[in-house]
């Protein structure tokens, strides 16, 4: 990612955040979260969210890819990203 994809995503972890915070919902995490989207399909997403319903007991698994699917993943594309690296398999 460059400069302003960069910035683009610290900014959407701060809203997310800061909205996430208010009423509670959950966790957000930044872009070295991996997560399994598929059994085949790992992905590492600018940002995504999970929700304290996905986390029992509200306890973050230490595991490096949680088996979750999170309730919302956000991928920031850049010039460099290729068409074939961003379909999916």
């Amino acid at each position: 990612m460059g400069f302003y994809e960069t910035d683009l995503a610290s900014l959407l972890v701060t809203y997310l955040t800061n909205y996430t915070l208010d009423d509670d919902l959950g966790i957000v995490f930044g872009a070295d979260e991996m997560v399994r989207l598929d059994p085949e399909l790992v992905r590492i997403p600018e940002t995504n969210f999970v929700s304290w319903q996905r986390l029992p007991d509200r306890v973050i698994p230490r595991e490096p890819i949680p088996d979750w699917v999170p309730d919302l993943a956000v991928e920031i594309i850049s010039k460099s990203n290729t068409a074939e690296e961003m379909t999916p398999n």
